[in-house]
């Protein structure tokens, strides 16, 4: 996690304060290792499952709701296609989209280091 982190500021002159722990796997020793705030999904797509967008766009449309966060792999084709329906389906529902940081900001006064989002 922490060389990830560093390379990424290296790359981007931007620190890292977030990371999705593979799988939504973590322990507290995990978390205990970075100062990093761990971020997990509200909402999966399942779309590894999938060889089409159909079912991850209905996935979507079934379970958003306000302050989700969905998952989804871009190393699916599938997936990738499917994000302009998803994008047009939420935004005619009302849903505006934000950064992982904005929403924590809003919902809880921001990320705090070492915790579970």
């Amino acid at each position: 996690i922490e060389s990830a982190n560093q390379l990424i500021n290296k790359i981007t002159g931007k620190n890292v304060t977030l990371f999705r722990p593979p799988y939504g796997s973590y322990n507290k020793s995990v978390l205990r290792q970075t100062n990093l705030s761990a971020v997990n999904w509200t909402v999966d797509t399942n779309d590894w499952r999938y060889r089409t967008s159909a079912p991850v766009v209905q996935n979507v449309s079934t379970y958003a709701h306000d302050g989700a966060i969905i998952l989804m792999h871009d190393i699916h084709q599938w997936s990738v296609d499917a994000v302009p329906q998803i994008i047009k389906n939420l935004k005619a529902q009302g849903y505006t989209f934000v950064t992982v940081s904005t929403l924590l900001t809003v919902q809880d006064g921001g990320a705090k280091a070492q915790q579970v989002y």
